[in-house]
């Protein structure tokens, strides 16, 4: 087997791995917040395709989520895990943030590394391609699953029509949610 074909099964199979980390990081945070798995799915999808998703972007290419099943498949497989397995165990699985950790630690250093790799086959110089891994890791995919679901945004404008608002009139309440206070 050539070299450049190994290259790019082990380029495949990294990308998989960290869309898989990152999904779960993802998805752990969504069954914290208690996210129906609806919601679970798309965090996992948006924190696992993400950094990709912006990396192919900015390299002006397909976007190789678009055209691969498994990178749309992996985030999904990575949700069901997390959210069946919450819902099977007693959750002090999902509770624990050392699982956590390893994920989005795992997932930050692949994607930075196939984003590198990607950049620099697509004829980026090395200080552009670098940065452009980073960029990817940090600011595509680990930005979703930090920032989104922990604060409830104001898009009800004061109205009280948002149902995930604590303070909203029409939000069923709950003695177990545990969303934050906008």
């Amino acid at each position: 087997m050539p070299i450049e074909d190994l290259s790019g099964v082990a380029q495949y199979v990294m990308d998989l791995v960290a869309i898989f980390a990152f999904a779960l990081s993802g998805a752990f945070i969504a069954v914290r917040r208690d996210f129906d798995i609806f919601g679970t799915v798309i965090l996992s999808e948006a924190a696992g395709l993400g950094g990709g998703f912006f990396r192919d972007l900015v390299l002006r290419v397909q976007p190789v989520a678009f055209t691969d099943l498994g990178y749309f498949f992996t985030p999904i497989g990575a949700a069901a895990l997390v959210y069946f397995g919450h819902r099977l165990s007693t959750g002090r699985l999902v509770s624990s943030s050392a699982l956590f950790d390893v994920s989005d630690a795992g997932a930050l250093g692949l994607f930075s590394v196939s984003g590198t790799i990607k950049a620099l086959a697509h004829g980026l110089n090395v200080p552009a391609a670098v940065t452009l891994g980073c960029a990817s890791a940090v600011g595509g995919a680990g930005c979703w699953p930090a920032c989104w679901p922990w604060r409830c945004p104001r898009c009800c404008g004061g109205t009280g029509t948002c149902t995930r608002c604590p303070r909203s009139s029409a939000r069923a309440r709950s003695p177990y949610s545990t969303w934050p206070a906008c």
